[in-house]
């Protein structure tokens, strides 16, 4: 009978993994990192501690999550967003935003146009919460639904 004597070196990896990029079929693998970062939850500010919308300044967010949830409010008294676009371009078909509001005094008026495709005025007060969908092929901001508060 013959034996074998095996010595095994163990470790921490250290080695960079490849990163597997963006997946352009089906079924293609994904790195941790890429899917953390598409299709995370990202929730910006609070209610008691807002993003100060200003008319002619776009309301930004955190690029390359899915879906993002941001408390605004306007930045020292009633505000009708102006800028072009309204709400900073989405960054793939399909992603969301949700908007919430925060003051009943310092207010958010966004109506259709410059990057946004609405129902109609919205006037963001107090707890409203109005929620935006990514169209890619048009490049806009489509308006999912409103709770009209």
């Amino acid at each position: 009978m013959q034996s074998r004597l095996l010595e095994f070196v163990t470790g921490i990896e250290s080695s960079v993994q490849p990163d597997a990029g963006t997946p352009t079929l089906a079924n293609d693998l994904i790195t941790k990192g890429y899917a953390d970062a598409i299709y995370s939850n990202v929730i910006e500010g609070s209610h008691s501690s807002p993003y100060s919308v200003i008319a002619g300044t776009t309301i930004p967010f955190a690029v390359g999550s899915s879906y993002i949830k941001k408390y605004i409010q306007g930045s020292a008294g009633p505000v009708t967003l102006t800028a072009n676009p309204r709400i900073q371009a989405g960054t793939f078909e399909g992603q969301q935003i949700m908007l919430i509001g925060c003051s009943d005094t310092n207010t958010v008026s966004i109506d259709t146009g410059n990057g946004l495709i609405k129902n109609g005025l919205d006037v963001m007060v107090d707890n409203s919460i109005t929620i935006y969908n990514w169209d890619a092929a048009q490049a806009k901001w489509v308006e999912v639904s409103r709770n009209n508060l």
